[in-house]
């Protein structure tokens, strides 16, 4: 029965190796031709998130970290229907090469996953020339998307390296395994508050030396920052922002 079972695991991962090889096929042929202009931006963006969720659900089948991290890169650059500036495509093509040494097991998987991380392009302002990324890791986590955006987006321009998500849970994931310089995340979430967020980063040890800011509304004196360990600070929305930004950066030392 075990070996009956061994069997059937294996055939059904070389099963979906296949379906994620033919997935990454139609991913890169979208690239290329939406580069080239040659099919209708629409079809092209609702393809290109299509393949993009496809291969993540695989590398969380099948444990593929290294995956896991190229998509959470990639998928920016498509987000909420977003075509790629002209500069941003030679991004594109490097991102297809690693996913094609993934899926042929070219990359050791035992790469260091924070230098891995590190090493990938991240999306840069459209309208600067020359623009140099600082080697500053920030992970940006909110579950609004606009919030999200605008402040990815304030970030980048910074010259930050940006990884944005959505959820506490996923933020978690990427921060034990990468250690990026900064975590900023909304203090309002829909899966655990980022109160209750920076505290489970300050009690795991790959990340409690991180430096964590909360982005909020509220002032410190409101109830839900009771428990916000000493030493975290507060990043106000609205006009506050960016001066609390580079307040809190500034402290951290990071600028």
């Amino acid at each position: 029965m075990r070996n009956f079972d061994g069997l059937h695991l294996e055939t059904l991962r070389e099963d979906l190796e296949e379906d994620a090889k033919k997935t990454y096929g139609s991913l890169n042929r979208t690239i290329i031709n939406l580069e080239s202009g040659t099919v209708k931006t629409e079809f092209a963006l609702k393809s290109l998130n299509w393949s993009i969720e496809k291969l993540r659900l695989y590398a969380q089948a099948v444990e593929e970290t290294l995956l896991f991290l190229v998509l959470q890169r990639l998928e920016p650059y498509f987000d909420d229907n977003r075509v790629p500036h002209e500069n941003e495509f030679s991004d594109l093509a490097i991102f297809m090469d690693i996913i094609h040494g993934i899926l042929k097991d070219e990359i050791d998987r035992d790469t260091d996953e924070q230098e891995f991380l590190r090493s990938l392009p991240t999306r840069r302002p459209a309208d600067l020339e020359d623009f140099m990324h600082l080697e500053v890791e920030v992970l940006l986590v909110d579950p609004n998307k606009t919030t999200l955006r605008i402040v990815e987006n304030e970030l980048l321009n910074c010259g930050f390296r940006v990884t944005p998500v959505q959820t506490a849970y996923k933020a978690l994931r990427l921060a034990v395994c990468t250690r990026p310089d900064v975590i900023i995340a909304s203090s309002v979430q829909e899966d655990l508050g980022g109160v209750s967020l920076a505290c489970a980063l300050r009690a795991i040890p790959e990340t409690k030396q991180v430096p964590v800011g909360i982005l909020t509304s509220y002032a410190r004196s409101h109830r839900s920052f009771v428990d916000l360990p000493e030493g975290i600070p507060l990043i106000r929305k609205g006009k506050n922002f960016s001066n609390d930004l580079t307040e809190t950066l500034s402290n951290f030392e990071i600028i």
